[in-house]
């Protein structure tokens, strides 16, 4: 019986270290290998690039299991085996008939989809991989802000990726310098062993913010000579360091300032005062004068308003009249009135002869001046229509510029005007407007000859026609507006009458137009029937009536 015993607890004692056997020495990630991605590669059951696991060992005879997921594929090659697992997979249980079982081993990298991992046993017999070494190990850096760049060993600078660097070096001290734009560089030292080593580094805001402000007027900003916005505002942000604020305002002295952006993402608020640069300045002339100042017409008769510091051309000009001229020093923070006298009129002649024609209207620029054959002595200089009138003749007119001191001559033949009667019909209720004359149904009266506008009007309809006029004959036009209403019924054959008048039996066409009441009848056993019926001026339409029998009761 205790032989018995001793056997058993030596045979469980022989498990125990036998499951102790078996370990992971390394577990890496094989950056520059391409045989799951692109030499190997084999799709899991999601349709995915598995990851290659690349178990270093000169023995056969391990089993591997990653639970329910399940092993994608496993090839036996020389000196490893190569175990396809899915992306994501986060332990494995390698099991083996003489060195053991080592159960739920955990990775130490996330397993990531087409990437090739290596692995390197340790057993109680042999070390399962070749005695070499790497000669590094991986420096893991995180650095806030992502866009940062790190220098090791004052080689090339690599910019890291979405924040991080994973960089194998040798074993050994190395030195790095840690940069992102507009952030405070840092630097140090790092010693690499068997340990894997992270970095974790949050660099300094190496800028800063500007709260520009003005008062007492809202300023174009500009920043380094650029223009920025406008006062109120928040600048983006600025590197560390010296920087030229410029304020421009139109009635204020421009001012600038230097300052000195922070760091460490602090805000430096920049209240300006700005110092006035104008005078306020009232001009005064006659009401229908004009005011210009430096050539641009500002107001008639009055104008008050401020004008930064300096020299101006003042004016008052009023056509035909003499220009008034004044230089004005306008000085900052003095009040300034200004006062023109009354304008001087400056006139021409007008010599107007009609030909045998006398008694001829004269009007210039609509105002009436008498009558021609004369000479028109106050006529003031400038651009005038000159317009010549005379009951039976064509009227004459022209654009004459007066000048000062000149004696100018217009000589014209009025032409005799000829006339013609015009009569121009249309059907019942429609408006005739000839010359904006206005008549109902009829247009009879005396036109000049030659084109004539006639406009027909009824309810929404229009119709415009240009209608020759002979001299000295009667000139008929009819436009008659009657569209066509089909008239039926049920029973067939029966009596109509439009507005009292009888017009036949249906089915029955008619020429009318606007509103009208059409009744309808048929013998002593319908009931008769009647309904306003409207009828367009132009176009078809149609009206049916359905005639009820009369039911006698005995």
């Amino acid at each position: 019986m205790k032989q018995i015993f001793i056997v058993l607890f030596l045979s469980l004692f022989s498990l125990q270290l036998n499951a102790q056997e078996l370990n992971v020495e390394s577990f890496n990630i094989l950056e520059n290998d391409m045989d799951a991605r692109t030499n190997y590669p084999k799709v899991d059951l999601n349709g995915k690039k598995a990851a290659i696991i690349k178990v270093v060992t000169t023995e056969t005879g391990f089993t591997f299991d990653i639970g329910t997921t399940g092993l994608v594929g496993r090839e036996q090659k020389v000196g490893e085996i190569w175990v396809y697992v899915p992306a994501k997979t986060k332990k494995i249980t390698i099991q083996h008939p003489n060195h053991g079982l080592l159960r739920d081993y955990r990775f130490q990298l996330p397993i990531k989809e087409a990437t090739v991992y290596e692995m390197r046993l340790i057993t109680s017999k042999i070390r399962t991989i070749v005695e070499e070494d790497a000669g590094g190990q991986y420096w893991i850096l995180n650095v806030k802000p992502k866009n940062a760049e790190v220098t090791i060993d004052n080689g090339t600078p690599e910019l890291l990726d979405d924040g991080v660097l994973q960089k194998l070096l040798p074993y050994g001290k190395h030195t790095y310098i840690v940069n992102a734009p507009m952030y405070e560089p840092t630097g140090g030292e790092i010693t690499i062993s068997q340990e894997r080593v992270m970095t974790n580094i949050e660099l300094t805001p190496g800028f800063g913010y500007l709260d520009i402000s003005s008062s007492p007027v809202v300023s174009d900003v500009y920043l380094n000579g650029e223009k920025i916005g406008k006062t109120p505002l928040i600048t983006q942000r600025l590197p560390y360091g010296s920087a030229k604020i410029r304020l421009v305002s139109g009635l204020y002295q421009p001012i600038e300032k230097e300052v000195i952006v922070p760091n460490k993402g602090d805000t430096l608020a920049c209240p300006i005062v700005m110092s006035p640069n104008f005078a306020e300045v009232e001009i005064t002339t006659e009401q229908d004068v004009s005011i210009y100042i430096n050539d641009k017409r500002m107001a008639n008769g009055i104008w008050k308003d401020k004008l930064v510091e300096g020299l101006y051309k003042v004016e008052a000009r009023k056509t035909g009249h003499r220009t008034i001229l004044k230089s004005v020093k306008v000085i900052k923070g003095q009040k300034q009135k200004i006062e023109f006298d009354k304008l001087t009129p400056v006139y021409g002649k007008i010599d107007i002869s009609t030909g045998s024609l006398a008694n001829v209207k004269v009007l210039i620029d609509g105002k009436d001046m008498g009558i021609a054959p004369n000479i028109f002595s106050e006529v003031m200089i400038g651009k005038h229509l000159i317009r010549l009138e005379k009951e039976g003749y064509k009227t004459y007119q022209t654009e004459l510029n007066v000048e000062e001191g000149k004696l100018h001559n217009i000589k014209v033949e009025l032409e005799k005007e000829l006339w013609g009667n015009l009569l121009v019909t249309s059907s019942h209720g429609a408006t005739i407007i000839v010359n904006g004359i206005k008549s109902m149904n009829r247009y009879d009266g005396k036109v000049k000859a030659g084109k004539c506008k006639v406009t027909i009007v009824y309810d929404d309809y229009s119709r415009t026609e240009n209608v020759d006029v002979l001299a000295g004959q009667k000139n008929e036009y009819h436009y008659p507006l009657e569209g066509k209403l089909q008239i039926t019924s049920s029973p067939s054959r029966a009596r109509v009458r439009v507005d009292g008048f009888d017009k036949g039996t249906t089915p029955l066409v008619l020429e009318l137009c606007g509103m009208h009441k059409i009744s309808v009848s048929r013998g002593n056993k319908y009931r008769n029937t009647s309904e306003d019926v409207y009828v367009s001026p132009v176009g078809n339409s149609s009206k049916h009536f359905s005639l009820k029998r009369i039911v006698s009761i005995r």
